[in-house]
């Protein structure tokens, strides 16, 4: 948030509430003439318009710094959720994920399996492995063989140490 914003409010909010006193003290003195008090009013009210418009655009500072806030305690969260084991990314209950979508650019993009030969392993596969590979076509650091079966593979990362989710 602007500091000018906050200032600008206090500002006309202050020169409006001395302005005020002095209309009151005329008014008390009995020395105003009625034009005299009708152009303090338009004063006034102009404080106050000005005044009301620095604490709106404050408030819209303060809920989109909010929102920037609630944004990065999810990422932060997710970056803790997020391990790491044979070239991909796991949560506990999902995964495989893109090493180089969520190193880069803070996306979990799960990575997809294919049956056709990728540059980082050209043979035949055994009956129970698969290539996976990342729809953003990134290179073969994000391509690589595992098993088929997702939840065999994490529970395999865990039982070898690999990844832990305590």
């Amino acid at each position: 948030m602007s500091a000018g914003t906050v200032f600008s409010g206090i500002s006309a909010t202050n020169a409006g509430y001395n302005l005020l006193k002095v209309i009151k003290e005329r008014l008390k003195s009995g020395d105003v003439k009625p034009d005299e008090i009708a152009g303090r009013i338009g004063e006034l009210y102009d404080y106050i318009g000005e005044a009301k418009d620095s604490l709106v655009n404050a408030k819209e500072e303060i809920n989109n710094l909010k929102d920037r806030i609630r944004v990065l305690e999810s990422q932060s969260k997710q970056r803790g959720e997020m391990k790491f084991a044979d070239f991909a990314y796991w949560t506990k209950d999902d995964g495989p994920f893109c090493q180089l979508c969520w190193d880069n650019e803070d996306r979990q993009v799960r990575l997809q399996t294919s049956d056709r030969p990728l540059s980082i392993y050209d043979g035949p596969l055994p009956e129970d492995m698969s290539y996976y590979f990342c729809l953003n076509g990134h290179s073969a650091l994000a391509k690589f063989v595992m098993n088929r079966n997702r939840a065999t593979a994490r529970k395999k990362f865990v039982e070898d140490g690999l990844l832990s989710f305590e």
